[in-house]
């Protein structure tokens, strides 16, 4: 939770736990004033009630109006993160096709270098043949001499 989206639970909280005390008491002092009223003392009445009914109505307001925004806050985070989730799917999967074809292309290369190195081995079998067949001619010319004639 982030540290803006804590204090404004902190300032909710606070504002309710207040709305609630003076909610308390204003149901006090309108006891208090229908208690008077009862008695036939209106003038018992605490004068400075409504003034406390409308403390508490506005803390009540506003607390409601910082949970409705609290409400929307939370509505556009969630639809984030679900666009963020569905972007980070949407990726992963491409990364997953791409490793699988990054993994077909490397197979195929093994292939390739297999097939070049049994070719590359041919290749110096060959060599090695022509290198002896090449030496036996050597060997066949020093033992007829340079005044060989051609003909046999």
């Amino acid at each position: 939770m982030s540290k803006d989206a804590q204090e404004r639970g902190d300032d909710m909280r606070e504002v309710e736990e207040q709305a609630r005390r003076m909610a308390g008491e204003a149901q006090e002092l309108a006891d208090d004033g229908r208690q008077a009223a009862a008695m036939g003392r209106p003038e018992l009445a605490t004068p400075n009630s409504p003034r406390v009914d409308i403390r508490a109505l506005d803390a009540v307001r506003h607390a409601d109006r910082v949970r409705a925004e609290d409400d929307v806050r939370t509505g556009e985070l969630q639809q984030a993160a679900a666009e963020d989730q569905q972007r980070a799917a949407e990726l992963l999967a491409r990364n997953a096709e791409l490793l699988e074809r990054s993994g077909d292309e490397i197979r195929g290369m093994h292939e390739r270098v297999a097939a070049n190195s049994d070719r590359a081995e041919s290749v110096a079998e060959d060599a090695e043949r022509l290198r002896e067949q090449v030496a036996q001619v050597r060997d066949a010319v020093r033992e007829t001499g340079p005044d060989a004639d051609a003909d046999g």
